[in-house]
């Protein structure tokens, strides 16, 4: 039987405290992964926090075991183009970025093909 004066079992003083540091440390990865413009906004994030008790042959004593894992949402693909060709001899690439400056040099105006539409 318990003691009266004694605290009575509850999450927050599972392992002095452990059970509850260890579901806020999860915590903090999976809001930080949320938080993250490289992960998907959509995906379901988990926390699992699993208490596993033992008895003893008497059953008056029990042995427990706390984890607490969280499943996150992995980063999304970076996905670019890249433009490729020849330079003296040697295969080359440039990536395509936005606003990207002039790609080829001496390309100063259009040539204008027999139907009169731009190259």
């Amino acid at each position: 039987m318990l003691k009266t004066n004694e605290e009575k079992l509850t999450l927050l003083n599972l392992g002095g405290g452990a059970a509850a540091e260890k579901f806020e440390r999860e915590m903090e990865r999976v809001l930080l992964n949320i938080m993250d413009p490289n992960t998907p906004p959509d995906k379901e994030r988990e926390i699992v926090l699993k208490v596993k008790m033992k008895p003893n042959e008497a059953r008056n004593q029990i042995a427990i075991n706390i984890t607490c894992d969280s499943k996150v949402a992995g980063n999304w693909a970076f996905k670019t183009a890249a433009l490729i060709g020849r330079d003296r001899g040697r295969a080359v690439a440039q990536e395509l970025v936005h606003m990207q400056q002039p790609l080829f040099d001496n390309v100063s105006e259009f040539k204008k093909n027999e139907g009169g539409q731009n190259d």
